[in-house]
């Protein structure tokens, strides 16, 4: 099983998100799965991350793509197994792109947060 998000962020710094089924049709975020969810942060805040690497670097914002497809583990527990981002910046050479999506993924909250702890604690209202 696989989930897939892609991601749009235009030259103006705004963002667009599209659940994608089986069959490869877009469907609105507001209909997507708690998995889907988590796929849905981790391209939009890659794509963001792109933007803060280009500003932090002096450069323009340019519209970046990503897709990002999470694979279920085949063993138990249940969880994602692997995420891969694919990307695209088409004003950027692709080793400029590269350079650009490598410092976004090290620099991206959502994914580094991907391994951290997750812990309970009853609500004390």
């Amino acid at each position: 099983m696989n989930w897939t998000v892609r991601a749009w962020m235009a030259e103006d710094g705004s963002l667009r998100l599209a659940v994608v089924d089986a069959a490869g049709a877009e469907r609105p975020l507001d209909t997507a799965q708690p998995v889907e969810l988590l796929v849905a942060g981790v391209a939009a805040c890659f794509v963001k991350s792109c933007a803060a690497v280009l500003e932090a670097r002096g450069e323009p914002c340019i519209a970046v793509r990503a897709e990002a497809v999470a694979i279920k583990a085949a063993d138990r527990p249940a969880r994602v197994g692997r995420i891969t981002i694919r990307y695209a910046m088409p004003a950027l050479t692709d080793a400029h792109a590269g350079r650009i999506a490598k410092d976004a993924k090290r620099i991206c909250t959502v994914t580094n947060s991907l391994s951290s702890d997750v812990t309970l604690a009853e609500n004390q209202e």
